[in-house]
């Protein structure tokens, strides 16, 4: 039986979101380095977030600011910027995060880790993150990426469930809390 501990989920999600990000919105995410209060993070942002449940369940978080959230949505609506609204890359963001979700999903069913994707969900605004609460007996993984001036951020909160599935659906997979972040 395959253990969660092993995995390398930094990659998995790495992987997930450079692939989605190119193929998707045809914007190349570099690997950087994940300062948790970076001056990039500072501003107006978007964050997607979307669960799984099931043998693992969890919460995958993309955090954008909101050019590179509008440049998104221009690439994939095909609209000139200044028509880009605030709905409009939340829809974007949304269908990212599910196509990053299905991508990480995928890769944990390969490996005998079977699991459900929620709806995804989106908010924007400033100084804000999203925690994980009770997650402390599971895995959890940060990552940075760089694109032009724009930092891009992934957070994986993964933990195993003996309940297969129902159990994580019936408490949620996995709750998140907007709280207010650093100033």
């Amino acid at each position: 039986m395959p253990n969660l501990n092993d995995l390398p989920l930094a990659q998995i999600a790495t992987d997930a979101i450079q692939k989605v990000f190119s193929t998707m919105v045809s914007i190349e995410l570099e690997k950087t380095e994940y300062v948790p209060d970076a001056v990039g993070w500072a501003g107006r942002r978007f964050a997607g977030s979307i669960g799984l449940g099931g043998r693992v369940s969890g919460l995958i978080c993309v955090y954008l600011p909101e050019d590179l959230a509008r440049q998104a949505a221009v690439a994939m609506l095909g609209m000139p910027p200044e028509d880009a609204s605030p709905e409009d890359m939340s829809d974007i963001l949304s269908e990212l995060c599910n196509m990053i979700g299905g991508t990480i999903k995928s890769r944990l069913s390969d490996e005998g880790f079977s699991c459900e994707l929620s709806l995804p969900s989106v908010m924007h605004g400033r100084n804000f993150r999203i925690e994980t609460p009770g997650f402390s007996s599971g895995r959890a993984i940060e990552a940075a990426f760089r694109h032009d001036v724009h930092l891009v951020r992934i957070s994986l909160a993964l933990r195993e469930d003996a309940g297969e599935g129902r159990r994580a659906w019936r408490l949620g997979g996995a709750s998140a809390s907007a709280k207010p972040g650093p100033p």
